[in-house]
């Protein structure tokens, strides 16, 4: 059984109290496959979301293809370490005593089990990495998110507004001599 169909992937640019970007696959067996857009999502019911339409976002993108390969590749790593163990056991059970063929079984079947212990430990610093700086928005993709959506940032406590727009204005054009 095929299983395919369209999902929401790859969270990321969270803005507090207001949503997050999401981005619309066609996946199949739920694994994204080809992006067809994003929204900014205000809700989830389900497994339907709620937002605006926003432009296709390629960290949203990004995010959703690189969990995906975390995920596949950590279930390699699981298998990779379990090939290791398993022949290592092989290795140590067969009992044909100390030869090259029995050392070089063993170090083989101990270095799979290696590689894949610590290629699983990069995968979780990748799955938390991807998390930590793609997840929330910095304050100039929150400026440009709310710009996109429609809703003017405030500008922050502190600023001088850009008075560039007003270069030419006359500032005394409505007053009237006394």
């Amino acid at each position: 059984m095929i299983v395919f169909g369209m999902r929401h992937y790859g969270k990321v640019d969270e803005i507090e109290g207001l949503g997050y970007v999401k981005t619309r696959f066609a996946h199949i067996w739920f694994l994204p496959l080809l992006p067809l857009g994003s929204m900014f999502v205000t809700s989830e019911e389900g497994d339907g979301v709620r937002g605006l339409q926003i432009g296709l976002s390629g960290r949203s993108v990004l995010a959703a293809w690189s969990r995906t390969w975390v995920v596949l590749t950590t279930l390699g790593m699981l298998g990779l370490m379990g090939f290791g163990v398993i022949g290592l056991l092989d290795t140590l059970i067969e009992g044909n005593g100390v030869n090259e063929q029995t050392v070089s079984a063993a170090l083989m079947s101990v270095g799979a089990g290696g590689l894949g212990f610590f290629g699983l430990l990069f995968n979780i610093g990748l799955w938390w990495g991807i998390g930590r700086f793609l997840g929330k928005a910095s304050p100039a993709r929150t400026a440009a998110l709310l710009t996109q959506l429609g809703m003017a940032p405030a500008p922050a406590a502190g600023t001088i507004p850009d008075l560039a727009d007003h270069a030419g204005d006359d500032p005394f054009q409505d007053a009237r001599p006394v």
